[in-house]
C-alpha cells in the first residue's frame, strides 16, 4: 500500500537513561523524563505514543515541556497499580504491599516477570500471586516467567464472565517449583486474608484479568 513505516528500533527508539529516557526519531534524540508508571516496559510504550505525536505534530504540535509534563502526570489504573487505599489495603497490615495488574497474555506476563526482578533487586520481599483468569486465556504462557519467583499462588474465580481457569490447569505448571498453591479462595479478599493469617509479610500481586478491578472495589 506504500504506507510510510515508523518501526520501533528503526525509525524511532526509546531507551532508559540515568536521568530519564532518550527518545530518538529520524536520528534526532530528545531527553525526557520516564513515564510515571511502574515497569521498564512502559518506556517502550511511551516511545510508541511519542512516535505517534511526532508523525502528527503538524496537526497537533506539542512542546518538549508539554510532553514532559504529560509523561510525569500519567495515571493508568490496573497496570502495576499500587493499592494503597480502599477496602483491601485496610484489612492488611503495613507489612504487606498490594499491587494489581490487569495483564493476561504472554507479553504481560513477561513484563511482570521483568519487574519482579527489579523488585527483588531494589526492595526484596516474599512474593505471593493472586490469580484470576478467564478460561479462554493461556495461563502457562502468562505464568512461565513469574512462577519461579513466587512463594505462593492463590487462584480466585472471576464474577459473571463465563468460564475461569481451574486448579487442574495450574497444578502441572507448578511442578519442580518450591511454592505453595492455594486454589480454594472465593474472593480476592478471602485470598489476602488467608495469606495474612499464614505468612508474616510479603508483596501480593493480583493479576490475570481486568475483570479483577470490579472485585477490588
Amino acid at each position: 500500500k506504500k504506507a510510510p513505516l515508523y518501526r520501533a528500533g528503526v525509525e524511532w527508539s526509546c531507551e532508559p537513561e540515568t536521568s530519564g529516557m532518550a527518545f530518538t526519531f529520524d536520528g534526532k534524540k530528545t531527553l525526557l523524563p520516564q513515564p510515571n508508571l511502574q515497569g521498564t516496559h512502559q518506556i517502550a510504550n511511551a516511545g510508541a505514543a511519542l512516535a505517534a505525536l511526532k508523525i502528527l505534530e503538524k496537526d497537533f504540535p506539542l512542546t518538549p515541556s508539554a510532553i514532559a509534563t504529560g509523561l510525569q502526570a500519567i495515571h493508568w489504573p490496573g497496570r502495576l497499580e499500587r493499592l494503597s487505599a480502599g477496602p483491601l489495603p485496610e484489612i492488611m497490615s503495613q507489612s504487606w504491599e498490594l499491587w494489581y495488574d490487569g495483564g493476561h497474555n504472554d507479553s504481560a506476563g513477561a513484563a511482570l516477570a521483568a519487574h519482579i526482578l527489579t523488585w527483588q533487586k531494589e526492595a526484596p520481599k516474599p512474593l505471593h500471586l493472586v490469580l484470576g483468569m478467564k478460561s479462554d486465556k493461556d495461563p502457562a504462557a502468562f505464568l512461565s516467567g513469574i512462577i519461579p519467583h513466587l512463594q505462593s499462588l492463590s487462584l480466585v474465580p472471576l464474577k459473571d464472565v463465563g468460564g475461569c481457569v481451574k486448579p487442574v490447569q495450574i497444578e502441572p505448571l507448578l511442578k519442580g517449583h518450591d511454592l505453595t498453591f492455594h486454589p480454594e479462595s472465593n474472593t480476592i479478599q478471602e485470598a489476602c486474608c488467608f495469606l495474612r493469617a499464614h505468612y508474616p509479610e510479603g508483596r501480593i500481586l493480583i493479576c490475570g484479568s481486568l475483570y479483577l478491578a470490579e472485585m477490588l472495589a
